[in-house]
């Protein structure tokens, strides 16, 4: 393959350095901008290369050898070779692109993450050749791992212990992947397998010295084999049960401030929490002055668990839906005082944003975990203005961060 070298002149939307060589622009990860880098190139496209470091013949003041033996191999960190405060300040960077292509130079702040290792409460490991590990990214390779250095402690101590209950049992060869999700120390295990298999806890139930769920799912149906059903928890005064499918926020920290953040920001008394999710937020809503919030999401599972949650707290001002956004929003968005969006990675139904322009809503917060999808989505909600905008770092030591705005009736 094709060798160069080149500086580093600037942070790409990925987190990877941006070089050129002859003109084209290269794409090169685990860089910093300024460093002087002799670069493999990968491949090639029409409008742009993809490259690997060969040798740093420069190296930026601001590098520093990473925490993880398993870094710029696993794929699952992107800035493990800086200091997070610098960390901190490309993300911002990168945020601030976006926004120059928007015409917009709003300022803004990142609020930090008090952790930026041993945050995450789940993560999903891959059958090894004799562990269990990460996939290497943009591959199916596996990286096998005994720790992962963003990943919260009982988490850490649960891998070796899996690795060999997968391994001794001869699980391997039928597992898919396997989630584990951590909170309040306990333990929900979720086996993804292409067979019905029968399982001996015995080996868990010896090293596994915390209270623990065993889950087995075999096309999308999910059977409890042994141990806890639920982590039961109190977050914001709300008590809610988290089963293995639930979808909540990697980093309870960082997700804790976004959600005061946004109780703080909503004004009205009726609001439409639209890609609402397992409900938390619309029910934290309903506990601290909204006379009535509509709940909308897509997914069967989140909707369930948001009625579970409604019920669990007594609450009698929320109205949870079943349903695609773009279909229901238009049959409640008529008396809509304020308008929340939280939607996946891929952002808003076009028809969503539609309906949202035609709205009588004066304002929308927008909450986002891509910045691409949310500058498109921004473009298209033309008769509102980005007013305000926060980043909060849920997602230390990668590229990715979730983002807080306020955008108001023009």
């Amino acid at each position: 393959m094709d060798e160069f070298t080149s500086r580093i002149e600037k942070i790409g939307y990925g987190g990877e350095g941006i070089c050129y060589n002859e003109g084209k622009i290269c794409f090169v990860k685990y860089c910093l901008p300024g460093e002087m880098v002799a670069i493999q190139k990968l491949s090639s496209k029409a409008d742009y290369d993809i490259g690997q470091i060969k040798t740093i013949l420069e190296k930026s003041e601001k590098r520093i050898v990473p925490k993880c033996p398993y870094y710029m191999h696993c794929g699952g960190c992107d800035f493990q070779h800086t200091s997070y405060q610098n960390e901190l300040e490309l993300k911002k960077q990168i945020m601030r692109n976006q926004l120059i292509k928007l015409g917009n130079n709003i300022n803004f702040n990142i609020v930090a993450s008090e952790k930026e290792y041993f945050y995450r409460n789940k993560i999903r490991l891959f059958p090894g050749k004799q562990k269990l590990g990460f996939k290497k990214e943009q591959t199916n390779s596996v990286i096998e791992i005994d720790n992962c250095e963003i990943a919260n402690k009982l988490i850490n101590i649960s891998i070796p212990i899996l690795s060999k209950f997968v391994f001794s049992q001869n699980i391997d060869k039928y597992l898919k992947y396997l989630e584990i999700r951590s909170k309040n120390n306990q333990l929900l295990i979720n086996l993804f397998t292409n067979k019905k298999l029968n399982l001996s806890v015995n080996f868990l139930q010896d090293n596994l010295k915390t209270n623990f769920g065993l889950f087995q799912t075999i096309n999308n149906k999910t059977e409890h084999i042994y141990g806890i059903q639920n982590i039961e928890t109190n977050d914001n005064g709300l008590k809610f049960c988290i089963s293995p499918n639930s979808f909540v926020q990697i980093n309870d920290i960082v997700a804790q401030k976004l959600y005061n953040k946004v109780i703080e920001t909503v004004k009205g008394n009726n609001i439409i929490n639209c890609y609402s999710g397992a409900g938390f937020l619309s029910a934290l809503l309903c506990l601290n002055g909204a006379q009535k919030v509509y709940g909308l999401e897509l997914g069967i599972n989140e909707h369930n668990d948001a009625e579970k949650l409604k019920k669990a707290n007594n609450i009698t001002n929320l109205i949870n839906i079943q349903g695609d956004c773009a279909l229901e929003l238009p049959k409640v968005v008529k008396n809509a005082d304020f308008i929340i969006l939280d939607p996946p990675r891929k952002g808003c139904d076009n028809k969503v944003c539609n309906v949202i322009n035609n709205s009588k809503a004066k304002q929308i917060i927008y909450i986002s975990c891509n910045h691409a999808t949310f500058a498109r989505d921004v473009k298209r909600l033309n008769n509102y203005k980005l007013s305000n905008i926060e980043l909060y770092d849920m997602f230390p030591r990668t590229c990715n961060f979730e983002i807080f705005s306020i955008l108001q009736k023009i």
